[in-house]
């Protein structure tokens, strides 16, 4: 916490947090230290698993999108829900060893319940695939 609180004064960007997230309770005790969360353990043990591309792709941007909504307000006891997945699309392959950036826009929401938002995938500053998303945002209690 006090890395975090030291490296937010150095500077107005914001400050994301990655190395070692791998589970939803890290990333959500992350972040209310950070700006951002990056789950990147958790794609690359769905790589070494032998999940198909597509499956990647969009569970990683399920996630980026997730948290970016659980930041929108208070997380605190709340979950978000994958509902949907529209325009996906694959354009370039990714490779071993390629940087995959997901940048992830709130694009619509309906009071505090749903969101949409609008997730693509880069690699070296080149959209390797993109998505609209539909979430649910429910209380974490209605999940058991």
């Amino acid at each position: 916490r006090a890395h975090l609180r030291k490296l937010k004064r150095m500077t107005a960007k914001p400050v994301l947090v990655g190395f070692g997230v791998s589970t939803p309770e890290q990333a959500r005790a992350i972040a209310g230290m950070s700006d951002g969360v990056i789950v990147g353990s958790a794609v690359i043990e769905r790589l070494r698993r032998g999940i198909g591309p597509a499956e990647r792709f969009i569970e990683a941007m399920a996630q980026a999108a997730g948290i970016l909504m659980l930041r929108r307000g208070s997380a605190e006891g709340k979950a978000t829900l994958f509902m949907s997945a529209d325009k996906v699309k694959f354009r370039k392959p990714v490779r071993p060893g390629d940087q995959l950036i997901l940048n992830a826009k709130l694009t619509k929401t309906r009071g505090d319940k749903l969101a949409a938002a609008e997730v693509t995938c880069t690699v070296d500053g080149h959209v390797v695939s993109s998505a609209d998303l539909m979430f649910a945002i429910i209380n974490s209690s209605e999940m058991d």
